[in-house]
């Protein structure tokens, strides 16, 4: 099993919102006794921000530019 966490990487707040979604994530699997799955994070809508800023550890992707 693996969990894909899309985000806006355009939002001006996406930081706290990627921070949300990681505690809610971790509560979940924490209630549902599933123990810690991979989690692989995607920042969509990177046509929208200056190149070069997602980290290596994300996969950055846009469907206006379909990469």
């Amino acid at each position: 099993d693996v969990i894909v966490h899309v985000f806006d990487a355009s939002h001006p707040d996406k930081e706290a919102q990627i921070e949300h979604v990681r505690e809610t994530l971790s509560t979940i699997m924490t209630d549902l006794k599933t123990g810690s799955k991979p989690i692989i994070e995607v920042a969509n809508k990177c046509d929208l921000i200056p190149a070069g800023t997602v980290p290596d550890n994300i996969l950055a992707v846009s469907a206006h530019k379909s990469t």
